[in-house]
């Protein structure tokens, strides 16, 4: 929000109204409220779509605004002009690529995705992925954080397969210049601000991944060229390890296992197999949320094939949450940092 020359921001995120949007009247009733300063408010509010503001962002800024111009002294100047145009933008528009994250799954790749991520449940054996790896879609094969010299023998192999990587560590940079192959800085590469972004674009990285852990006021400091994670299963841990047994002689355990804890809550894990078993963590809730103009990231990967054709449909955010009822806004209100 500004006013003659003195601009301030609110950590609130604007959404489209479910019910019933703001209005100019409300707008300008709100900046009206001049309190204790001698001001007198000329509002030029445009809206555009129909969005939906709390009444607490907008005193919150009222408030700092006023008291910054009053302070400085900048109220004797002239009348305080504001001009809605941008802050009331909470328009609905078609985000420029969508990558979604899969597992074997039969999967067809619907047109509206751009790339496609694989995560095999066992990388000597990555033919189930044919199908996707003949479409016109760019596929990468996802690289997990930790990775021995072993592993690396067996991702070697396949890797060229792949339109590139989907890395989920640092150590990814230099794989990729070793094997001249595109890198795709994942979610691991938890990018919190612009020196990372510098810094990765810098090492020739083709596409970065925010980190997860951002809240959406701070994802829309970002260049939108970014890729965001807004859909689709949150990944809490990875075990390099096999928690169930010392030998693999009697083994049983499938690729899709689920842990229950005290709360009765569902924790999807699923296994893959490089040089020996690992296994991933999934959160209890599908994250449903929408980021506005950014590349998106759907991960598929804990999904049913309803939730996954849901989320892939041209279904409003509010139809989502009504199909898939356990859902989670994830970080994007109150963030981790």
């Amino acid at each position: 929000l500004s006013a003659l020359g003195v601009t301030v921001e609110s950590d609130g995120v604007l959404d489209v109204a479910k019910s019933r949007p703001v209005t100019k009247e409300d707008i300008i009733s709100n900046l009206n409220k001049t309190d204790v300063y001698p001001f007198t408010v000329t509002a030029n509010v445009v809206l555009e779509g129909q969005p939906f503001i709390v009444n607490s962002l907008l005193n919150g800024l009222r408030s700092k605004l006023y008291s910054e111009i009053f302070y400085r002294n900048l109220h004797k100047k002239c009348d305080i002009i504001f001009n809605f145009n941008d802050f009331c933008n909470a328009k609905s528009s078609a985000n420029t690529n969508m990558i979604c994250v899969i597992t074997d799954k039969d999967f067809i790749v619907p047109n509206n995705v751009t790339d496609v991520v694989v995560c095999p449940s066992n990388y000597n054996n990555v033919e189930n992925f044919n199908n996707v790896l003949n479409s016109n879609k760019k596929v990468w094969l996802y690289i997990p954080p930790y990775v021995s010299s072993n592993d690396l023998q067996i991702i070697d192999k396949v890797v060229d397969k792949f339109y590139g990587i989907f890395g989920e560590g640092y150590w990814c940079l230099q794989y990729a210049k070793t094997k001249k192959v595109k890198l795709f800085a994942g979610l691991g590469f938890n990018v919190f601000n612009d020196v990372d972004v510098y810094y990765l674009n810098n090492e020739g990285v083709q596409n970065i991944s925010l980190s997860k852990e951002l809240k959406a006021s701070e994802i829309y400091k970002f260049n939108s060229d970014n890729f965001v994670l807004t859909r689709g299963a949150i990944e809490l841990m990875d075990l390099i390890y096999c928690p169930f047994d010392k030998s693999c002689k009697n083994c049983k355990i499938s690729n899709e296992l689920t842990l229950q804890d005290t709360e009765k809550r569902n924790f999807s894990v699923l296994r893959y197999v490089l040089d020996g078993c690992r296994f991933k963590i999934f959160n209890c809730s599908t994250l449903l949320y929408d980021i506005k103009n950014f590349n998106q990231i759907y991960d598929l990967r804990t999904l049913t094939t309803s939730e996954r054709n849901d989320i892939l449909s041209n279904l409003t955010l509010t139809e989502l949450k009504n199909k898939i009822s356990n859902h989670t806004n994830g970080n994007f209100i109150k963030g981790t940092v």
